[in-house]
């Protein structure tokens, strides 16, 4: 009876394969297959590669944040102490060229007193160093986009065990995809002579 099945079976299989391929030609079948999991293949690859450039990418933006910090926390202790305020604008507008910083927010330092600009400090910029606006009007647009959530790194000016204020440097998860993204793009354009 299992010998009877098993005769059954296989030539119901010859005739499926026998049919399909009156149909379709086995070659074709094959390079179908293939290019199945050639596709398959590339598409984990390239998925592979971009959350490894994202990784990357993150971390950069982090070092770069911490740099900024390293490069300008003296010169912005110094300011806040003597509260020399045309340093400290020279001081922010220098941090906001940084292309990783796209927002600066300054708390619990006091008002210099010839300090003309809106205070507690907010500041933002937009595409290619555009004007400024506050950092909780980008906040509240980006919240509107997933992809451009803020990235922030906050560190305190500190002089003779005095809170002088507490820094935050912005940077957005756009920037680190526009990085992504001129990677890929770098590696598709690459001519070969």
């Amino acid at each position: 009876m299992t010998k009877h099945l098993a005769q059954k079976s296989i030539s119901y299989l010859s005739a499926s394969v026998y049919q399909m391929s009156r149909k379709r030609p086995l070659a074709v079948l094959l390079l179908r297959i293939v290019f199945t999991i050639y596709l398959c293949i590339t598409v984990l690859i390239t998925l592979t590669q971009m959350s490894s450039e994202y990784l990357r990418e993150s971390n950069q933006v982090s070092n770069e944040l911490a740099s900024t910090e390293a490069i300008f926390a003296d010169s912005l202790t110094t300011a806040a102490w003597t509260f020399d305020t045309a340093s400290i604008t020279a001081n922010l507008s220098g941090i906001l060229k940084i292309p990783a910083v796209v927002g600066i927010k300054i708390d619990d330092m006091d008002r210099p007193p010839d300090w003309t600009e809106p205070f507690p400090i907010r500041l933002g910029i937009t595409s290619d160093n555009g004007p400024s606006f506050s950092v909780e009007a980008f906040q509240h647009w980006s919240d509107r986009k997933n992809y451009i959530k803020l990235i922030g790194h906050t560190f305190q000016l500190r002089k003779n065990n005095l809170l002088l204020g507490t820094v935050t440097f912005y940077s957005s998860h756009k920037v680190i995809f526009d990085a992504v993204k001129y990677s890929f793009l770098s590696i598709f354009s690459v001519r070969h002579y």
